[in-house]
């Protein structure tokens, strides 16, 4: 299986469910070189991104990168399944914009609601989000220079061409190309999950993988609450922000869509399956004997 972590979509929650799958089952994971964090990430994936295979094959990818189908095509078996997770885009980037303290790195941005001030002039904040000259601003040093999560992010890691790598140009305007990246992508990808919807999102990935409901039990992991400030309910900067987001928001609603209408087909059982799954899940994580201990 391939993940694609995008950033900011309970990516860390899920990958730590991949974790605990492959180490149970002793498969063998795409992992950076020594030192490193991501694969390649936020540049394309490269061999020379990777540790070599010990094994027969790898079997899981789940690190932050940007998704490159020819590379990981060779890299990995050719039933592999991929899939992902999104999540609503405003939420997304008010969550990005705290995390990576784009306040500090912008500059200009000081006191106030700081991520509206942020909306009222994208273009311009960007510029300055990107600029050399706010390259060590607090809480930016994991982001390369010339790049910004606040900006499409989920399109950026899904492969849309942004105009940061250096042989790209900015597509985020060209509804054509938006609409024909997006096709590719419901082409290639199994399941795209919904963070709004994250337990139907589960139980669709168990069902695809044919997993056990042992398999989908998880904790929240790197949950962080943000400074209220960065909240905004102005729909003319929530008009702007869209404005400059097309593609994340096209992304967003092409597969929340989708999303639904897989539950559709699911099957009379789906609902009987979710909610008692989350009682099911919690039910047998704490009645671990390790975790008893720990509790």
């Amino acid at each position: 299986m391939v993940y694609i972590k995008t950033h900011k979509t309970a990516s860390d929650t899920t990958t730590n469910i991949l974790h605990r799958f492959g180490l149970r089952r002793k498969l063998a994971f795409v992992q950076p070189v020594h030192k490193h964090m991501h694969l390649c990430f936020p540049y394309l994936l490269e061999p020379y991104c990777f540790r070599p295979l010990k094994t027969k094959q790898f079997n899981i990818m789940c690190q932050h990168v940007v998704y490159t189908p020819e590379v990981m095509s060779r890299i990995m078996p050719p039933d592999t399944v991929y899939f992902t997770t999104i999540r609503e885009p405003f939420a997304r980037a008010k969550s990005s914009f705290a995390y990576f303290h784009m306040h500090d790195r912008a500059r200009n941005l000081i006191g106030g609601n700081r991520f509206e001030r942020y909306l009222e002039d994208i273009p311009r904040n960007e510029r300055r989000i990107k600029s050399p000259d706010n390259f060590n601003a607090r809480g930016t040093s994991c982001l390369p220079l010339g790049y910004s999560d606040t900006l499409n992010g989920m399109a950026f890691d899904l492969g849309f061409p942004t105009g940061f790598h250096y042989d790209t140009v900015d597509q985020s305007q060209n509804a054509t190309f938006i609409r024909e990246w997006m096709m590719a992508l419901s082409r290639q990808f199994s399941l795209v999950m919904v963070v709004e919807y994250f337990h139907e999102s589960l139980v669709l990935l168990r069902r695809l993988m044919c997993w056990t409901t042992e398999d989908i039990i998880y904790l929240k992991q790197n949950e962080r609450k943000y400074i209220n400030k960065n909240n905004s309910t102005n729909p003319k900067l929530i008009a702007n922000f869209r404005r400059y987001n097309v593609p994340d928001y096209v992304l967003y609603d092409h597969f929340n869509r989708t999303l639904w209408r897989k539950i559709a087909d699911a099957g009379d059982d789906f609902w009987a399956e979710v909610l008692p799954r989350v009682t099911d899940c919690w039910r047998l994580y704490t009645s671990h004997p390790k975790v008893a201990v720990e509790r």
